[in-house]
């Protein structure tokens, strides 16, 4: 039996249909990516027998260096780009219940990190990630997935989100995100999905807490999906989604809908590969407040393609609008492609290289309140571009270790005010390299 896995592990695996709708609906939840370690070997590592439990303890410690872990402007004051080392210890606990076609896991991820720059002495943290995922089938015809996640961590992490929207800040945050999704079968080629999402995130007081807003979102969708053959279905969807959005929202539109009608297709390219894209017509209403709308069409695709055996190359394509907390913009429209290639080397060693673009797109100009001044009256717009290279050794089945190289460049038509005068306060570039050792049972 195979299992659904977290996002970020090394390969893929084909997810029950329900559970991938859920995934496709969760872009606004932006801190899914905290804890999970990049590690080519973590594959092999194995569970521990408890019965019908299967146990899989695992511990990831890293040391990177980035000469900007701030990701700012090189003529941000005061300091500018800090170069530092991060130390990071992230200890994973997963527990396994498989059932006949059914299982529920629980995981637990913790990131423990540090930096050695004086400037960062004082702004390591710790988060903590709770998961439990469920795929549950009853006589055949029905499948209910069920997700919860909870996260209690730093933004920081949020540089991880789909539209890369956020530089370094260790502002806390706390994540309650629940998902459903139920699957019945009309008929041996006719289906029905339902199902939704609920997020809430808040940011609590601090010194750099004025600069976010407490966001809560609702998702619902339904699919009717047509059975093409053993490996390939076809759907229509309808979706809808409201973000309401609570701070310090003077000048801001407040609360948004967006709805969406579109087709999709889903096919398994082999045993353990699937791909999946899906095209809609999506519109937003605002309902308190006022902003510009959006109207047009959005795109949730990945592609997975195995050119050789052993081989894996993922394509990821999207454009939608993400909730944002720039100036008076409620949202943004992100664009974005990226690419994964995985390819083993003999037995013991593994390539992987990760490529990406995206544009970032606001909805309403800026309001030119402090330093922002100079670009009153224009929408800001991101280009950034970065890629990985990592190489991963399998020492042996409880031991990995992988090297990465990792580089980050963002422009922006952003002006800011400075002492010397203005500057673009988005334009910055980061570089870093990471070793990170991965062991287990």
């Amino acid at each position: 039996m195979k299992f659904h896995r977290p996002p970020g592990e090394a390969f893929l695996i084909r997810r029950p249909r329900a559970l991938t709708c859920l995934r496709r609906l969760s872009g606004v939840l932006m801190v899914m990516a905290a804890g999970v370690p990049v590690a080519i070997g973590q594959e092999r590592l194995l569970p521990i027998r408890l019965g019908r439990f299967l146990f899989s303890p695992s511990l990831v410690v890293s040391n990177s260096w980035e000469n900007n872990v701030e990701r700012v402007n090189e003529d941000q004051e005061p300091l500018g780009p800090i170069d530092s080392e991060v130390t990071a210890i992230r200890p994973i606990l997963r527990f396994d219940f498989p059932y006949e076609k059914s299982f529920a896991r629980l995981v637990y991820r913790g990131d423990f990190r540090e930096y050695s720059a004086a400037a960062l002495s004082d702004l390591g943290g710790a988060s903590h990630l709770l998961e439990f995922v469920g795929h549950f089938e009853a006589a055949r015809v029905f499948r209910l997935d069920v997700e919860e996640h909870y996260l209690n961590g730093i933004t920081g992490l949020l540089n991880e989100a789909p539209g890369g929207e956020f530089r370094y800040v260790t502002q806390p945050l706390e994540t309650w995100e629940t998902r459903l999704a139920m699957d019945f079968d009309l008929s041996p080629t006719h289906s029905l999905e339902i199902g939704g999402i609920r997020s809430d995130t808040t940011f609590e007081q601090s010194a750099t807490s004025e600069f976010f807003q407490n966001l809560s979102t609702r998702s619902l969708f339904l699919r009717y999906v047509l059975d093409r053959g053993p490996a390939s279905e076809i759907y229509g969807s309808a979706e809808m989604q409201s973000v309401q959005q609570e701070g310090d929202l003077l000048f801001r539109p407040a609360d948004y809908r967006v709805r969406s009608l579109g087709v999709g297709f889903r096919r398994a390219t082999s045993k353990d590969l699937s791909s999946e894209a899906e095209v809609s017509y999506s519109a937003t209403k605002f309902t308190e407040g006022s902003g510009t709308p959006f109207r047009g069409l959005t795109l949730d695709a990945q592609l997975v393609l195995s050119p050789a055996p052993g081989n894996v190359m993922q394509v990821r394509l999207r454009r939608a609008p993400l909730p944002s907390f720039f100036d008076v913009s409620p949202y943004y429209l992100n664009e974005a492609v990226e690419v994964e290639y995985m390819r083993p080397l003999g037995r013991a060693f593994g390539l992987q290289v990760l490529l990406g673009v995206r544009r970032n797109r606001y909805s309403d100009p800026v309001s030119g309140a402090g330093i922002l001044s100079p670009s009153k009256g224009e929408r800001r717009e991101d280009f950034i571009t970065g890629g990985t290279v990592s190489l991963g050794w399998h020492v042996n089945r409880a031991a990995a270790v992988s090297l990465a190289y990792r580089a980050v460049k963002s422009r922006s038509n952003i002006v800011a005010e400075g002492a010397d005068g203005p500057y673009d306060i988005y334009d910055n570039r980061s570089d870093g390299v990471v070793l990170t050792v991965t062991g287990g049972w």
